[in-house]
């Protein structure tokens, strides 16, 4: 896997695309990251500024939002 870039002191890695999202607690989204052959859950906060969120709402608009 590639390794992250790192900003403002904190890693951070390259989302490819959002699949899925699920309401536990807080939203979690199911993202399949760059370089990595496993999708993962993770929370609104790690995606939250990613384009692959506006892609899966465009393609999705029926599925839950944050907030």
């Amino acid at each position: 896997p590639p390794l992250p870039i790192i900003v403002d002191g904190e890693e951070e890695y390259f989302v490819e695309e959002i699949l899925d999202v699920r309401p536990r607690g807080p939203l979690q989204f199911y993202v399949k990251w760059v370089g990595y052959s496993q999708p993962t859950w993770s929370p609104y906060e790690d995606v939250k500024d990613c384009e692959a969120l506006d892609n899966f709402y465009d393609k999705y608009p029926n599925k839950r939002r944050p907030g």
